[in-house]
């Protein structure tokens, strides 16, 4: 009945978003939504028809049981009952399956030696967040990885309308040793503070570092232990962050290599939020190799919908979009918020905000919330029910949402994101070379990404977010980029990529740290193509604002929209675009009267919700929104 490609669920032949959630998801001992001595079987069965007439057409589950070697034949088995059960019964509800395969570690040969190690030479505290937990180099666990991913993937395979499979989840290095992740932040006058708990220095890794040191024609050099002091070179501590990267994504697409080699369902990870925060170097994750590597881009996000924090949640969506754009491929969500005690409005806005980006599929975290064990780190914090079978307080406005997401599935899932050709630069090497001096809770380098996104979005433009190896090809069209470093925080080949770009007839600007002669308004940007003078008491040009920018290489919205509340991204299908609305208010009022005008010829509008339909009037390029709650989505026929 189902399948995926490139990123699309097909149905029977016809194009849907993805919508589902999770369901026994963790393999924290901890973690499930019916105890041990309950009745799960009978509770299964009841719940994934619930999901069924919610509206969903996708379940996630976790590939909970045992998976060994036998030691007579050397063969991986896989012995997973339960999960086996589940997906069949969610076939039989008309639920494609969608399967994590690998837990905290794959260790079925008892390898010991094999956790990452701080600075300090300790050992990463086992917390149950921390989910990447062996070195990345350890032979022994690189051989288990890769075999039980294979035999994985090729046992579930089996499984009827199963789709895709997930390569471990919410990957990332350690954030901190010691008790818990959730230790303080050392003060700044701590005699401590160049004591950075980093990953990772296992042996291991500290001999491919050095073996990827001379594979670059770099001298020899041991991975620095601290930061650089502020008269210390970066560059030391950013080769190291950016080594330890590239080792994450490379050991997450060989995995997901080895999956492919043995069964033809998608892959994808749960990239975490991350890019967007000041720890992103340490937590050492790409969604642009994340892309090449598998056929599904996919993210983890919490992230409020309201005030500033919109354009957080948004950056992430938009950049984890752009990194599949760029391969060719989708972004999905595959844990979306479905806290039990949050607001009903919050589904709404962010499954808008999601469509909105282009995104494919959307799960929501999770069915049913974790039942409280004794163990269980966060006990009914998420769910569309209780563990109790309780709804929670969103469930009845939420389940309004699924069902108008299915209604509308086949034309979201057919149309693309609609481009601006505008464009915010990301660069590793600069974050890096940003990480070694950074404070810590800012990265200047993310904070200037997130300003120069929100500024350009406050202008009602789409935003992709690339690197500069992508402006060669331009597969996204991008006319304008804007850098959130100075020029010399890129790395030497960025720099000739973006001089390259400006040669072939595209605009750069890159983002001030100060301003033209004791200016009290700082910042600004300044076209890449002109140069400063070294002598800023003769400068009498002044950096310009966003708006000056897009104005100068020509570029506006595609809609305006009167309320500064309504936030707009656009798709575009055959025939029709979708101009997709998100109430952002912060104190959740709703906007009434707010007109939408077009620069581009339409033949029809219809403002649609989960609460009904309403034809408008096309007068002189513009239509008036009747009162919008939590958002809704504007259907423009050509």
């Amino acid at each position: 009945m189902y399948t995926l490609q490139n990123g699309i669920l097909f149905r029977a032949g016809v194009p849907q978003i993805a919508l589902g959630t999770s369901y026994y998801p963790s393999f924290h001992e901890g973690k499930f939504p019916v105890p041990p001595e309950g009745d799960r079987a009978g509770e299964m069965r009841k719940d994934l028809r619930a999901m069924r007439d919610a509206g969903m057409n996708i379940v996630r589950v976790a590939a909970l049981g045992d998976v060994s070697l036998d030691a007579q034949t050397g063969e991986v088995r896989v012995d997973t009952p339960f999960i086996d059960d589940t997906l069949a019964e969610a076939a039989r509800n008309g639920l494609a399956g969608f399967v994590r395969l690998q837990g905290y570690v794959m260790n079925f040969r008892g390898n010991t030696d094999y956790l990452m190690r701080n600075e300090r030479d300790e050992e990463m505290a086992l917390d149950w967040s921390a989910f990447m937990q062996s070195s990345l180099f350890h032979q022994g666990i690189l051989r288990d990885n890769l075999e039980a991913t294979a035999a994985l993937a090729e046992h579930y395979a089996r499984m009827p309308d199963v789709v895709a499979y997930q390569m471990y989840n919410e990957p990332h290095y350690p954030y901190r040793s010691g008790d818990s992740l959730r230790n303080p932040p050392m003060a700044p006058d701590s005699p401590n503070q160049r004591r950075q708990e980093t990953f990772d220095y296992h042996p291991a890794t500290l001999a491919a570092y050095r073996a990827w040191r001379a594979c670059e024609g770099l001298p020899p050099a041991e991975p620095p232990r601290n930061r650089p002091l502020p008269d210390e070179p970066a560059e030391p501590w950013a080769e190291w962050r950016l080594f330890n990267m590239r080792a994450m994504s490379r050991f997450l697409n060989d995995t997901a290599r080895a999956s492919r080699k043995a069964a033809p369902q998608e892959t994808m990870t749960c990239m975490t939020t991350a890019p967007a925060c000041p720890n992103v170097m340490g937590a050492g994750i790409n969604y642009f190799d994340n892309a090449e590597g598998m056929e599904v881009v996919g993210i983890t996000s919490y992230t409020h919908l309201e005030g500033v924090e919109y354009y957080t949640a948004c950056y992430t969506y938009d950049m984890a979009e752009s990194a599949a754009a760029l391969c060719g491929k989708h972004a999905w969500i595959i844990e979306s918020d479905a806290r039990t005690q949050m607001p009903a409005r919050k589904l709404h806005e962010q499954t808008y905000a999601l469509l909105g980006a282009g995104h494919k599929g959307i799960l929501y975290y999770e069915w049913r919330g974790d039942y409280p064990y004794h163990n269980t780190p966060l006990p009914d914090n998420c769910g569309f029910i209780y563990s109790d079978g309780r709804k929670a307080g969103h469930y009845d406005r939420s389940l309004d949402m699924l069902r108008f997401v299915g209604k509308h599935s086949a034309r979201l899932a057919s149309a693309e994101k609609a481009r601006c050709g505008v464009a915010v630069l990301h660069s590793d090497h600069a974050e890096a070379y940003a990480d070694a001096y950074r404070a810590e809770d800012r990265n200047a380098v993310v904070a200037d990404a997130l300003r120069a996104y929100r500024e350009l979005r406050s202008e009602g433009v789409s935003v992709d977010i690339v690197e500069a190896r992508h402006l060669a090809e331009n597969r996204l069209g991008v006319r304008a980029l804007f850098i959130p470093c100075q020029p010399h925080m890129l790395s030497e080949t960025e720099r000739a990529q973006v001089d390259a770009f400006c040669q072939g007839g595209g605009s750069a600007y890159y983002l001030l740290s100060q301003s033209t002669f004791g200016a009290t308004c700082p910042g600004g940007w300044w076209d890449w193509t002109s140069e400063r003078l070294p002598d800023l008491t003769s400068e009498f040009r002044s950096a310009i604002e966003a708006a000056d920018a897009l104005e100068a290489v020509g570029i506006a919205p595609p809609v305006r929209v009167s309320s500064r509340h309504l936030k707009v991204q656009m798709l575009a299908g055959d025939g029709y675009r979708l101009a997709i609305l998100v109430n952002t208010d912060p104190v959740r009022r709703d906007v009434t009267g707010a007109r939408v005008t077009l620069s581009f010829p339409a033949g029809g509008a219809v403002f649609v919700t989960p609460d009904g339909e309403t034809p408008l009037d096309i007068v002189h390029g513009a239509v008036t929104l009747p009162t919008v709650a939590e958002g809704g989505m504007l259907i423009l026929e050509e």
